[in-house]
């Protein structure tokens, strides 16, 4: 290893991914992510930046500060040539940063999880994935109560699109286009459930309990209305 290369940081010929990069930022040696990064510019690397922003601080404040740190750093011409994008995802109301404050060229996008109180009392369409009677593709011991599936264009905290449960439709489904009744919240879990019926149609709690509990067994939960 020379004396420039820094202790963890692959060689020239190993690579190191966006998520690991973006690490080294969020770590806090702000010298050590500009001097890996310059490294492993050198050695032909470029990198498409990605952070939550819950890893950026506690509170907004020190997300903003962490943001504008990211900024002053990437405003070095030669590190925005490695870095050509930076995602940031958060939930709406979080701490942002401005797009157009790099002056470096390096692309800015700011992405907004889905929350599911956003969704109660409308009609939104489902596309369903595992179908009603179906087993689930790696435990063979959850059978498909109900149709399930996601809710296209949107993105939950977990990086997937925001899932949902078809309530009071007994026959497999492709996609429908319902009322979301409610949504369970898991408190074990960053993993909401949307609860999807036919329109004008609803269902108690311990309906919904009862129809989801082939999975929803398996986590602690409350269910929110409107």
């Amino acid at each position: 290893m020379s004396s420039e290369q820094l202790p963890g940081i692959p060689s020239p010929s190993e690579s190191l991914g966006d998520l690991e990069v973006s690490k080294l930022f969020l770590d806090g040696d702000f010298s050590d992510f500009r001097r890996s990064v310059t490294q492993l510019g050198k050695a032909g690397h470029t990198f498409s930046l990605v952070f939550l922003m819950k890893d950026m601080g506690k509170t907004d404040l020190e997300k903003k500060m962490r943001l504008r740190k990211l900024k002053a750093i990437l405003e070095d011409s030669r590190l925005g040539a490695i870095v050509t994008a930076i995602t940031v995802k958060g939930k709406p109301g979080e701490a942002s940063i401005e797009p157009n404050v790099f002056s470096s060229g390096v692309e800015f996008f700011e992405i907004h999880y889905s929350v599911a109180k956003e969704f109660l009392g409308k009609e939104v369409t489902m596309k369903v994935e595992r179908k009603i009677g179906s087993v689930h593709p790696k435990h063979a011991d959850i059978v498909y109560g109900v149709n399930y599936g996601c809710i296209p264009g949107t993105m939950s905290p977990d990086g997937e699109e925001l899932d949902a449960y078809l309530l009071g439709v007994d026959e497999p489904v492709e996609e429908f286009l319902g009322e979301c009744v409610g949504y369970i919240h898991r408190l074990n879990d960053d993993d909401d459930k949307l609860i999807i019926a036919p329109v004008g149609q609803d269902f108690t709690d311990e309906a919904i309990r009862e129809m989801t509990q082939f999975q929803e067994r398996f986590f602690t939960s409350e269910i929110i209305r409107k």
